[in-house]
C-alpha cells in the first residue's frame, strides 16, 4: 500500500486475517486511496468487494506457498474473473532450489520462534499456475539472493502479462 499510495486510482489489499488487516488499516490510515477489506483469496464475493473490479494490477506478496495447489487453481480462476484483459499480475514467493519442491509441516522456525507448514515450490510449478492467468509472457528472476542462509531455498519474482 505505501509503495502505491499516489501512484493509482486505487488500492485494495485483501488478507483472510482481521488482525493484519486492522494493522494495515491503521498503518494507512491517511491513505484514502488505499483500502484493505477481511476476504479469502479461495473465495472472493465480486460483489461484496469495496472497488469493483475490474483490476489492472493484482500483486502476491509471499502468501502461494501457504496455499495448497488446488487451492491456487482457485486463485488464479478468480484473478481472471476479477481483472482486465490486459492485467499485469506481479508475484513474490519463497521458491525451492531443489529439483521438486520442498514441503514442510509443524517445522520449528527460529526465526519465527514457531512451528509453520509451507510449500517452497520450483519455479517451473509456478510458471505453469501462472499460466493460467491467460497471458502472453511470463518474466521470472532471482531476489533477494544476498539475504538468504538456505541453499535449499530462495525468492523469486515472477511478472505476468
Amino acid at each position: 500500500a505505501e509503495a502505491l499510495h499516489g501512484k493509482c486510482d486505487s488500492y485494495l489489499g485483501l488478507d483472510f486475517s482481521e488482525e493484519l488487516l486492522e494493522i494495515a488499516k491503521e498503518s494507512y490510515k491517511e491513505f484514502d486511496d488505499c483500502n484493505f477489506q477481511l476476504m479469502s483469496a479461495t473465495d472472493i464475493k465480486v460483489d461484496e468487494l469495496i472497488i469493483k473490479p475490474p483490476f489492472d494490477v493484482v500483486i502476491f506478496s509471499g502468501f502461494l506457498m501457504y496455499i495448497n495447489d488446488d487451492d491456487i487453481n482457485i486463485i488464479m480462476d478468480e484473478v481472471n474473473q476479477i481483472t482486465a484483459d490486459d492485467k499485469k499480475v506481479f508475484a513474490m514467493e519463497p521458491i525451492s532450489h531443489m529439483d521438486s519442491r520442498l514441503t514442510l509441516k509443524d517445522f520449528y522456525s527460529e526465526g519465527l520462534e514457531s512451528d509453520y507448514s509451507a510449500i517452497y515450490r520450483t519455479e517451473s510449478e509456478y510458471v505453469e499456475f501462472f499460466e493460467k492467468l491467460n497471458c502472453n509472457e511470463i518474466r521470472t528472476g532471482n531476489i533477494f539472493e544476498e539475504l538468504s542462509d538456505h541453499s535449499e531455498t530462495g525468492y523469486m519474482y515472477f511478472v505476468v502479462e
